[in-house]
């Protein structure tokens, strides 16, 4: 039996990147978010889900992510609707009176400790939810995958972990217009927050210089129904800038659901 009302599952979404140049610079970064999933409803037109923050969040906390909790339909062919639009959009008004801002700031960029997006949307947490959905994959042996970030579908290949786990593993090469894109967004963002702004056009063109080649590696774990449980992306980019630079880039992203203590099995 798949989804039943009362599950809870814990989504963890951890990342660790580094990156070094033949010019002798390097850099690195890491870090951890959490999300509760908790299944409202089982119906005909699909399953109702809430997303959350997680039980352990203090008030302080939450006044600073309007974005949940999140009550989402999955319909039975994977699409999702937000059902409490207008409770983010309460929540989105408190959070701006807190900062003393006003929606005029919404979609612009902003450089704290990091940069970014000042977003006013509330349908834009289901980009969010979309990035963690894995309940589509066929985790079959030969079966196709096609990943975000990747330039092409593959088949995955039936494995064994060191640590006796069936995985199922695809490796694709990456989408380097999509890199190159990204890229360059960075470009204009960075261009805006320092005062030396730069168009999409002029950063697409200065980014098209650089010889940017990869790959994309993906693998699943799942439950003995072969529901998937846990993913990890590895990404490998090499770059050479038109000044000969080599740059290596190395990005591993893990997604896994974790069973929260007391809640109901999944028979």
């Amino acid at each position: 039996m798949g989804d039943q009302v009362g599950d809870v599952v814990e989504i963890v979404m951890s990342y660790e990147t580094s990156q070094e140049g033949s010019d002798g610079s390097s850099s690195s970064s890491q870090g951890t978010d959490v999300l509760s999933e908790r299944v409202i409803a089982v119906t005909d037109d699909g399953i109702e889900l809430e997303f959350d923050l997680p039980p352990a969040t203090t008030a302080e906390e939450r006044t600073r992510v309007w974005q949940y909790p999140a009550r989402v339909l999955r319909g039975v062919d994977g699409e999702k609707q937000l059902l409490n639009p207008e409770e983010l959009e309460v929540r989105l008004d408190a959070w701006l009176a807190l900062t003393e801002w006003d929606r005029n700031v919404c979609g612009q960029w902003i450089f704290t400790w990091n940069a970014f997006l000042i977003e006013c949307d509330p349908q834009s947490v289901l980009e969010t939810i979309d990035a963690i959905d894995m309940r589509g994959v066929d985790l079959r042996d030969g079966a196709q995958y096609r990943h975000p970030g990747a330039s092409e579908t593959g088949a995955f290949t039936r494995s064994v972990a060191p640590d006796g786990e069936t995985v199922f593993v695809v490796e694709l090469g990456a989408d380097i217009e999509s890199v190159r894109k990204s890229r360059a967004e960075s470009d204009v963002v960075i261009g805006e927050i320092s005062g030396q702004p730069v168009t999409l056009e002029e950063a697409l063109i200065e980014r098209s210089r650089e010889d940017v080649s990869g790959t994309v590696e993906v693998s699943f774990q799942g439950d003995a129904q072969g529901v998937p449980t846990r993913r990890v992306v590895v990404t490998n980019l090499k770059t050479i800038s038109p000044d000969g630079v080599v740059t290596t880039e190395r990005e591993t992203r893990v997604l896994e659901r974790r069973r929260v203590a007391g809640a109901p099995m999944v028979q």
